[in-house]
């Protein structure tokens, strides 16, 4: 049907005319390309983002957790408060992956 639709209109010069994309300029055919090149690398890098915040999270406790025995670091209300938000959201993430 397109080879019809083609032959009956003569597109100008600059443009083509195939099966599925149509009358694109030489121009939009390579930013459609780009645009959907970034959207698949916006998408892994949101999808790993938040694995990289827990990972970030647990070296954080866990680096405090030898600091306190190898300097004797000191440990606030304020950081163990942090450290059970933190743990109750590693849990709450790792707990929905199972139930997938």
């Amino acid at each position: 049907m397109y080879d019809e639709f083609c032959k009956l209109f003569d597109p100008p010069a600059g443009l083509f005319c195939s099966h599925a994309i149509f009358f694109y300029s030489n121009i939009t055919t390579p930013l459609l390309t780009r645009a959907q090149t970034f959207e698949v690398k916006f998408k892994f890098i949101i999808n790993f983002t938040l694995t990289q915040v827990y990972s970030t999270s647990v070296a954080m406790l866990l680096t405090a957790v030898v600091s306190v025995f190898l300097f004797g670091f000191h440990l606030s209300l304020a950081f163990f408060l942090g450290t059970v938000v933190v743990s109750v959201a590693i849990y709450l993430h790792s707990a929905g992956k199972m139930q997938r």
